[in-house]
């Protein structure tokens, strides 16, 4: 099952005063909201890796803890990465440690979620979204014909470059009818439509991803739009829904064999954490 249960709503449509006692009342969340001082897409500098070392770290202190506790850390990171692809693109994936000693297929499967009061930054040309489902993981452009980036989650909104095959960026996050929300140095810079686009593998944006770069298959590309300052974009609070998935692992050992779990949730930053 893939990960779609984050929202992210935008606070000011519900910015609906209530009555106590005579008086108008702030509504609650958007009170909390602009309070909040975390924004979505800020870790865009560990981006790259920050989601498979949560999850190494899941893995080596959970229930998988004494079958991995002579696996070395490339070998941790490579079974993190197919968890991640597990969470996100919803695989079963099956990982097979470099001795050829230990197996494990995993599967995860969506849990329970939890909202919190954040915020994200847009370029002003940008539609906020309505709703988001919380990646902030590295993609990449799959489409040999490119993509096409939008200032909205639709066909009918203005196109603000094209992306090439290859091309590596941030994910923000999902929006409910399929599109993801491109981030550039933390602010949301653009829409994509999600079937065109997938997870990068690991390691390949360890240096940070071409569009925080300029590089890679940006070299030839305008930097009109995406060159912004900070007097260009707005920051808006936003209701953030992050999701909790357990892990499922069947495990083929020279150890023996086990069915194993760990339920897990994520954190403001998008990583992962042992609930």
């Amino acid at each position: 099952m893939s990960l779609r249960t984050v929202s992210i709503v935008a606070l000011s449509t519900l910015a609906l005063a209530g009555c106590q006692n005579g008086r108008p009342q702030k509504d609650e969340a958007a009170a909390a909201a602009e309070a909040a001082s975390h924004v979505v897409g800020q870790e865009f500098e560990g981006n790259a890796s920050h989601n498979v070392n949560s999850l190494s770290h899941v893995l080596a202190s959970g229930s998988l803890s004494a079958l991995l506790s002579d696996t070395d850390s490339d070998d941790l990171n490579e079974l993190a990465a197919d968890v991640q692809s597990s969470i996100y693109e919803g695989n079963k994936t099956s990982w097979r440690s470099s001795d050829r000693k230990t197996r494990i297929k995993v599967t995860a499967m969506t849990q329970n979620s939890t909202s919190l009061a954040e915020k994200v930054t847009i370029l002003n040309s940008v539609t906020a979204p309505e709703s988001l489902e919380l990646l902030n993981v590295p993609y990449w452009i799959k489409s040999k014909s490119g993509v096409r980036i939008r200032t909205a989650p639709n066909t009918d909104s203005a196109i603000q470059d094209t992306f090439v095959l290859g091309t590596t960026f941030d994910a923000i996050g999902k929006t409910s009818n399929d599109w993801v929300a491109i981030g550039r140095k933390g602010v949301l810079v653009g829409y994509i439509y999600s079937p065109l686009v997938a997870l990068t593998p690991y390691k390949e944006t360890e240096n940070g991803t071409d569009l925080n770069n300029f590089a890679g298959t940006l070299e030839s590309k305008s930097g009109s739009v995406f060159d912004f300052t900070e007097e260009n974009t707005t920051t808006l609070p936003l209701t953030v829904t992050r999701s909790c998935a357990m892990l499922n692992y069947t495990v083929t050992s020279n150890k023996g064999n086990a069915d194993l779990s760990d339920d897990v949730c994520q954190q403001e930053d998008g990583s992962w954490a042992l609930k």
